[in-house]
């Protein structure tokens, strides 16, 4: 069971017994601080014995008792305070001094109480830490700063020349025995025990010659951390940045400004750490006021440092205290000569006002004439100057005043004509930097408003390259109360519309043409079915009318009768070659008919084969991106059970007892929360900072609702609208750091079967975002997805923002979660999960080849219709003659002229279709490069 002691509770430690202190501020309850790796208890000693000679620490007085947490409990501390032994001597470090308890030496306690194992026992140091001094926010002293600053300095120089590095100092980790036993009322020594006023502790991160390199390295603690410091820190200049901030704080906690100015654990918010704010230059302001320009600039190289290496050296920071320490110790004799050189020293820090009252100061001192006179003229100059000073004062808040308005053209005027006027050199580099951010801020105005005027003039091509100009510069830039990334969105969609516009005038004059011919063809027929339907009613007519009149006359003579006969026999010929004549027209027409419905089908089964390739290359090419999604997540589940694997038997060998393998993680998580899995890169225990990107489709959070592993995993949960954009992005604050050798990411994704992409966006050492994905989730339940750091794979792999030179390059850091709704335009909601992130150094595999496409089947041929039957006759129907040619060429005249005009329409739709088509593709040769998004 965990080591939970009570107070009076005694421990026997090799012969001397121990009894746990009660806390002074709590009465019941232990003495115990909590850090980052473990618990420390104030022991109390009540009787000593002889032990082992450099084997035990305390005896009599108090002592303190270090009880690790579990993963920081390694047999190598045994080691480690060996060689931290040899460091007893160095100021600052007594803590080194120290007994770990181990089962050779201690086996009696380590079984009553197992959790003691590696517990470290060490000398108690009084004082509070540094954190709790700005907790506190009450000011010091200036000779109490100035002390403690110079006792931090000496500290890291002895350290630092002898090529020691703690590698995480911060507030918690600096004791002040110098403030003892209240802030503020020194010791009667005025400093620790042993004379110190500085100690250093939680040691076990310590970089000196000859020590071996911890399994996990520090970071920085927040609000101390270097940009360097996210791979971790392990040298001999790991501590100069941290080391330049804890004696700035120190140095300004005398001013009342800098105390209100805190942040509250740290005096800077660990977001804002190397960045030009207010909190930043309050606090150099008051370094540059209390000490002189020669310690702020010392800061001022820290803080704008690229490199640890680009910081001072604590042996720079050391002679510019003791600067400073001398001009403390004077005499009451000498009280003019200082009041005159601290007005020297605001003269130079540019502190007018000041300076001429300390002047003032030493001439109500002085009993000289001659000096009162020199005093009088030199205080009328300061009057001057602080006149000139507050009038540039007055024009650099005119000049911000035009800048909030976004009047930058008279901020710029105004900047310009103050950096011709003499000025302290920081006020100019102040000036300076005002006025190239107004440049930019002008520039990007103009082609903001270059890039409304292509809109209002519908040159998208032209509008669109300045808006990508624009958000590359300055992405979410805003002005006039429009958005460079709606107005951009606009003109992509507007440019879409007009590429698209050319094929649907096409259509339309296609489907005029053939509605023109086929109205003309029914008018064409309709026209021979009418002449021939009149024709037959006509013949029908006459028949009935010589019938008529034939009937009175039966009587005739057979002679009449014999010439009636021949004339009925030529009269049917020629009713016999008419009907002749007429079927062979209806003949040919049929025929017509024929070859225009075969026509006709031939064509229907030429779309309808070519509809059948289209789909057939479809499914092809969705088989190859499922069949490279599976390939990629076997290849995701073997690296991570290798990963899982390794681990495994890393966390055995490090273990003193061998324990048997945890079964199986079930699909479904249990109820209680399983312990987090080492070595995860990202577990989600912590709550991070995520930041939605601009496309509000989605949340992220911590949930325990589906957990892989510990009591947390992120949620994701998306509503993505029916539009183009249906992606959600998710930006890490701060950006998490990625070794260099690592060539990819191992996720657990509780998956939805959606299909959609999850993807990884880093941000890599030139500045440059590129997405690689995960794949698509096509699973239900956990399962682990790779993303390969693979620049020669396609989309959505490739290039985000930033300058692209094709390829990721370290160190890198893990930038933003993205999910990409598929296909494009399409609704769709959901809930997916995200647990344990690893890193890989797996070998990038090689792609899945992607199988050659079907041939396309030949069309097959339309069957033949056999040619219709020739009509039949009415019964009794005699047509008197054939169509005359008159007639007939009118008919094919009229479908002749019908072909002639929809072949007009036609080429005249095809000429104007080809030349949009021209303009389309100029235009968009000379559009700009495409959104964040990478197009599918």
């Amino acid at each position: 069971m965990p080591f939970r002691p009570n107070v009076q509770d005694e421990l026997i430690i090799a012969g001397t017994i121990y009894r746990v202190a009660e806390h002074p501020a709590a009465p019941g309850f232990p003495y115990g601080q909590e850090g980052r790796a473990g618990i420390v208890y104030q022991l109390l000693s009540l009787t000593s014995y002889p032990a082992p000679a450099g084997r035990e620490v305390g005896g009599e007085g108090r002592v303190a008792l270090k009880v690790f947490k579990p993963r920081f409990r390694t047999p190598a501390l045994v080691a480690q305070a060996e060689k931290l032994a040899a460091l007893a001597d160095l100021p600052g470090l007594r803590a080194t001094q120290r007994t770990v308890l181990t089962p050779t030496h201690h086996a009696a306690l380590l079984q009553q109480h197992p959790d003691l194992i590696y517990a470290v026992l060490m000398p108690w140091i009084e004082g509070p830490t540094w954190q709790e001094v700005l907790l506190a926010k009450r000011p010091l002293d200036p000779r109490q700063v100035l002390t403690l600053a110079r006792e931090l300095a000496e500290v890291l120089t002895h350290m630092e020349q002898r090529a020691i590095a703690h590698c995480d100092l911060s507030g918690p980790n600096v004791l002040l025995p110098a403030l003892t036993p209240a802030f503020g009322s020194p010791s009667p020594a005025g400093r620790g025990d042993r004379g110190e006023g500085v100690a250093l502790v939680d040691l076990e991160g310590l970089y000196a010659p000859g020590f071996g390199r911890p399994e996990a390295l520090s970071s920085g603690s927040a609000g101390y951390a270097h940009r360097e410091a996210a791979d971790g820190l392990w040298g001999p200049q790991a501590d100069r940045f941290a080391g330049a901030v804890l004696l700035a704080e120190m140095l300004g906690w005398c001013d009342p400004q800098v105390v209100q100015a805190a942040w509250g654990e740290s005096y800077f918010d660990p977001a804002e750490m190397q960045r030009d704010t207010v909190r930043y230059q309050a606090l150099v302001a008051a370094l540059t006021r209390r000490w002189g320009e020669s310690v702020s600039d010392l800061f001022t190289r820290a803080w704008h440092s690229q490199t640890l290496a680009d910081c001072p050296t604590f042996a720079e920071w050391l002679l510019a205290l003791s600067a400073h320490q001398k001009e403390e110790e004077y005499t009451d004799g000498d009280a003019v000569n200082h009041l005159m050189s601290r007005a020297r020293q605001l003269e130079d820090a540019g502190d007018l006002e000041e300076a001429a009252r300390v002047y003032r100061e030493a001439q109500k001192m002085t009993s000289s004439s001659a000096l009162r006179t020199e005093l009088n003229q030199i205080i009328a100059y300061l009057e001057q100057r602080q006149a000139q000073k507050q009038r540039r004062d007055n024009q650099a808040q005119q000049a911000q005043a035009y800048a909030r308005a976004g009047r930058w053209q008279e901020a710029i005027a105004i900047y310009e004509r103050l950096l011709l006027e003499p000025a302290p050199q920081f006020q100019r580099q102040e000036w300076q930097t005002a006025l190239e951010h107004c440049r930019a801020e002008l520039e990007l105005a103009d082609l903001f408003s270059a890039a409304e005027q292509a809109v209002a003039e519908k040159k998208w091509a032209s509008a669109i390259e300045l808006l990508e100009i624009v958000l590359k510069r300055r992405p979410g830039y805003a002005y006039r109360n429009s958005t460079a990334q709606d107005l951009l969105a606009k003109a992509k969609r507007e440019m879409a519309r007009q590429a698209k516009a050319p094929l649907r005038s096409f259509i339309r004059t296609l489907l005029v043409g053939l509605l023109t011919v086929l109205a003309l063809s029914a008018v064409g027929v309709g026209s021979v079915f009418v002449y021939q339907r009149l024709a037959e009613e006509a013949q029908q007519q006459a028949i009935a009318a010589a019938t008529a009149q034939a009937a009175p006359w039966q009587t005739v003579t057979a002679q009449a009768q014999l010439t009636a006969q021949a004339l009925a026999t030529q009269q049917a010929q020629s009713t016999s070659q008419a009907e002749a004549t007429r079927i062979a027209l209806a003949t040919e027409r049929a025929q017509s008919t024929a070859q225009a419905r075969q026509t006709a089908e031939a064509l229907a089964a030429e779309r309808a084969t070519a509809t059948l390739q289209a789909k057939q290359t479809a499914t092809s090419i969705a088989i190859e991106r499922m069949s490279a999604t599976a390939q990629a997540e076997q290849t995701a589940t073997a690296v991570a059970a290798a990963f899982a694997t390794a681990t495994a038997q890393a966390a055995k060998a490090s273990q003193p007892v061998a324990r048997p393998p945890a079964p199986p993680q079930p699909v479904n998580p249990p109820a209680a929360p399983a312990q987090p899995s080492p070595g995860a890169f990202l577990n989600f225990e912590q709550n991070l900072n995520w930041r939605r990107g601009d496309q509000p489709y989605g949340q992220l959070e911590r949930s325990s609702e589906q957990v892989k592993s510990g009591a947390y995993a992120a949620k994701l949960s998306y509503d993505f609208p029916a539009t183009s954009d249906n992606f959600v992005v998710f930006v890490a604050r701060p950006a998490i750091g990625i070794p260099s050798q690592a060539t990819g990411l191992v996720a657990w994704v509780y998956g939805n079967g959606s299909g959609h992409f999850l993807n990884v966006w880093v941000l890599d050492a030139q500045g440059e975002v590129r997405s690689y994905t995960f794949g698509r989730i096509w699973h239900q339940g956990w399962q682990t997805m790779v993303a390969w750091f693979d620049d020669d794979r396609g989309w959505p792999n490739g290039h985000i923002s930033g300058p692209s030179d094709g390829r990721l390059n370290p160190p890198a850091q893990f930038y933003a979660l993205v999910l990409d709704g598929v296909p494009d335009g399409q609704a769709s909601s959901g809930v997916i999960y995200i647990d344990d992130i690893f890193i890989t150094t797996q070998p990038i595999p090689q792609p899945t080849p992607t199988p050659s496409p079907l041939p396309p089947q030949p069309p097959s041929q339309p069957p033949t219709l056999p040619p219709p039957p020739p009509p039949t006759t009415t019964q009794g129907a005699v047509l008197p003659e054939p169509p005359s040619i008159n007639q007939f060429a009118q008919v094919v005249s009229l479908l002749v002229l019908g072909m002639l005009i929809s072949t007009g329409l036609l080429s005249s739709g095809l000429g104007r279709t080809t030349q949009r088509n021209a303009e389309c593709e100029h235009e968009h040769d000379n559009a700009g490069p495409s959104s964040p998004k990478p197009e599918e």
